[in-house]
């Protein structure tokens, strides 16, 4: 089971889980920051300082058998995995990431270098491309930062943004694998004793706004594409405040189970994490012909939800989410990664179905998550159509209009 303890001296968060039928042990450590923490001059560096601190933990640190490192819109992550035996050691080595000693020149002007080959060959990712979809200009920078804050960056600025935000009391330490009690102990203890960092405010309010990430039914996407199979994207606003991440993920589970009639098309469907807020997405592919007929039965499966819900679709998917975790993991450093992202930085510390909740209870909270979401202005469609494999433009608009009536009359 997931444990959490937040260290009053140091203010470091402290999560663990032990599993002694694991391979190996792996470590994490994270720190809030990133692009959405960023001003326009200074974005990418937050990716910039992970790189130095990065480049001083040695591949065989705290006996690892690898190390990566993790940046993200809202977070930066080290990772480290061991066979076991080697937890203290591994988050020894990760705890000297905190320590102050400067970056030389030499260091600064090296990862520059790369960073900016890097930037100059990247391709845009699924985060910038929603970014162009919703018209936010700011969500369309890369977490890695753009060329010219890039350029600009001076070793000050780095150093002032390392004090800030590469703080020990903004950072969480993530424990799994194979670990005994003693070895536990010893690592709770040891980062007990790291002094405190004293440092001014965080700026902690994101550029994407939390709430009103798009909320009219006539912003629907319509975009050609190339491709031989058309697709449709059905998109909704899960606000994590009203509806909390283990509902809006089972409303993502039970949305994606085939239904009672059969279906002419497969759907799939995701549910992508952001600072406050999360956006359940709904994916058909189809020939481009049969797009119009897509929409209608997208629309269909979930307006069946409000009205067939049934034990039988809901019972089968408690037992995961009652293991307190919204998706299995593989061992490893994953693990590591993907608990220490869900617990730390995107709150959702609620992921464990309530005490002595049975079928009834979660059916009737399935309903009021669905009841939230499942609103007409916080429903979108994205759709990519080719005209020449036989989409018909038109005919997809008036489905999408016959869908928003089956969806929420």
């Amino acid at each position: 089971m997931i444990r959490r303890t937040k260290i009053r001296g140091n203010g470091i968060t402290f999560l663990y889980e032990q599993n002694q039928s694991a391979g190996g042990v792996s470590a994490a450590l994270f720190f809030k920051c990133g692009v959405n923490y960023e001003k326009e001059k200074e974005f990418g560096v937050s990716r910039f300082a992970q790189e130095l601190l990065f480049r001083r933990l040695p591949a065989s640190a705290g006996g690892c058998r690898a190390v990566f490192r993790r940046m993200g819109r809202d977070h930066a992550a080290f990772l480290c995995e061991a066979v076991p035996g080697n937890a203290l050691r591994m988050l020894q080595a990760l705890a000297g990431l905190t320590d102050r000693s400067p970056f030389s020149p030499e260091e600064t002007e090296a990862v520059r270098a790369d960073l900016l080959r890097e930037c100059a060959a990247r391709l845009p990712t699924w985060q910038e491309e929603e970014g162009l979809y919703f018209a936010l200009p700011s969500y369309t920078v890369p977490a890695g930062g753009t060329e010219r804050a890039l350029r600009s960056l001076t070793g000050e600025q780095l150093e002032k943004w390392r004090g800030l935000y590469f703080s020990r009391s903004n950072a969480c330490f993530v424990l799994t694998g194979a670990f005994g009690n003693d070895e536990l102990k010893e690592a709770e203890a040891f980062l007990r004793e790291l002094p405190p960092q004293p440092r001014k405010s965080l700026n902690t309010r994101p550029l994407l706004p939390e709430r009103q990430f798009f909320r009219t039914s006539a912003d629907d996407v319509y975009l050609p594409c190339k491709e031989e199979a058309g697709r449709i994207y059905l998109l909704v606003e899960c606000d994590l405040g009203e509806t909390q991440p283990v509902w809006a993920a089972l409303l993502r589970d039970v949305l994606a189970a085939p239904g009672e009639t059969e279906r002419p098309f497969a759907f799939r469907s995701s549910l992508r994490y952001y600072g406050g807020f999360a956006l359940l997405w709904l994916t058909v592919e189809a020939p481009h012909g049969d797009l119009p007929a897509a929409v209608e039965g997208l629309a269909d499966a979930v307006a069946d939800l409000k009205e067939n819900l049934t034990e039988e679709q809901v019972a089968p998917l408690l037992p995961r989410y009652a293991e307190n975790r919204l998706y299995p993991h593989s061992q490893g450093t994953g693990r590591a990664y993907e608990l220490g992202l869900h617990n730390f930085i995107l709150y959702t510390d609620d992921i464990l179905l309530p005490d002595g909740c049975d079928t009834d209870e979660v059916m009737e909270r399935l309903l009021e998550a669905a009841d939230n979401v499942l609103l007409p202005d916080n429903a979108l469609f994205v759709i990519h159509y080719n005209e020449k494999r036989g989409a018909s433009l038109p005919a997809i608009k008036n489905s999408v209009a016959e869908a928003r009536i089956r969806l929420f009359v």
